[in-house]
């Protein structure tokens, strides 16, 4: 994902695609629109900024997790292998 712009909108965007995933994949509920909110005490108003679906990313964040087994994934199924601790 080095094409990917190393900034707060990025890690934001990708943040929410995440979500996005989640919710379409585990509890089968669909993501129409992801949309950022940004408030600063610079400026006079809020803004709202709707961010792109990242398809591709995800399909590579996910593979890339169930290739290293930290993850398994199988339609409607998402589980993150957490590591473990030896308390």
């Amino acid at each position: 994902m080095e094409h990917l712009p190393a900034c707060s909108y990025w890690l934001y965007t990708l943040q929410l695609n995440v979500y996005a995933f989640m919710l379409e994949t585990e509890y089968n509920m669909p993501v129409s629109r992801m949309v950022l909110g940004v408030v600063h005490p610079v400026r006079a108003r809020g803004q709202l900024i709707e961010v792109p679906r990242l398809h591709g990313e995800l399909n590579l964040l996910v593979g890339t997790l169930v290739a290293e087994g930290r993850a398994t994934h199988t339609p409607n199924l998402l589980t993150c292998v957490l590591p473990s601790t030896n308390n």
